[in-house]
């Protein structure tokens, strides 16, 4: 028993450092593989802020990557269940419309990797 507690709290401290690239079946493999290569790119760059939310928007299950805080005016880009491209939002132009309706219309559902 105390060998299962101590190994919970190794777990605990090491492993909440990073939220790892999950590899669950709901989640599409190149959405997946998108997380993976979005992660590299975020963690050269700047190592805060990054994380890639599952939504519902327009009755479909989308992901948006927002990329890490050093970038002042990045996009947001927003990708459906094929990795199609769907629209980005920011910008230096502030866009917060996708497909023609505000995305503060979207359901969050989770948080699915986080830098």
């Amino acid at each position: 028993m105390k060998n299962i507690f101590i190994a919970l709290l190794i777990f605990v401290f090491v492993g909440c450092e990073k939220f790892p690239v999950i590899l669950d079946n709901r989640i599409p493999n190149c959405i997946q593989d998108k997380i993976e290569v979005f992660e590299k790119e975020m963690n050269e760059i700047c190592e805060a802020g990054a994380k890639v939310t599952q939504y519902k928007f327009q009755d479909e299950t989308v992901y948006l990557f927002t990329p890490s805080n050093c970038f002042s005016d990045a996009g947001f880009e927003i990708f459906n269940r094929k990795c199609e491209l769907i629209c980005t939002l920011g910008t230096i132009l502030g866009i917060s419309d996708c497909r023609g309706e505000p995305f503060s219309n979207a359901e969050e559902i989770k948080v699915i990797w986080k830098q």
